[in-house]
This record gives structure tokens, C-alpha cells and sequence, in this order.
């Protein structure tokens, strides 16, 4: 998934357009900083994921 696919399916339902695009922005930076299979951790989610590329892989227990 892309940063902004992540943000568009968990994060953007209720949120002003601004407060979305802020959350896409953040995510894009933060994506920017990971080396190639870096690990983001996102405890509201309750997830995983691994960068990949442009996108992230998001992983399962097995995989962690």
C-alpha cells in the first residue's frame, strides 16, 4: 500500500480534507526517513509494515 492509500482506508473518515492531506504529508516524510525494509509500527492500527519500495508491505505476526 502507499503512504496515501494507508492514510485514504484508516485514517480520513470525519477529518477535514486539510487534516487528511497533513496526515498524508507525515506519513509520506516518515516513509522518506525508513530504509528499504524499515519497519513502521502504528499502534492505533494495531499493525506492522515493512517499506517496500514505494509502498509499504504490511506484515503479519509470522513475519514481525
Amino acid at each position: 500500500m502507499t503512504p496515501d492509500k494507508i492514510i485514504d482506508t484508516y485514517f480520513s473518515d470525519g477529518l477535514p480534507a486539510e487534516e487528511i492531506q497533513g496526515n498524508k504529508d507525515w506519513l509520506r516524510d516518515m516513509h522518506n526517513t525508513l530504509k528499504e525494509g524499515g519497519t513502521w509500527i502504528c499502534p492505533a492500527l494495531g499493525k506492522i509494515f515493512e517499506k517496500k519500495g514505494d509502498e509499504f508491505k504490511e506484515l503479519t505476526i509470522d513475519d514481525a
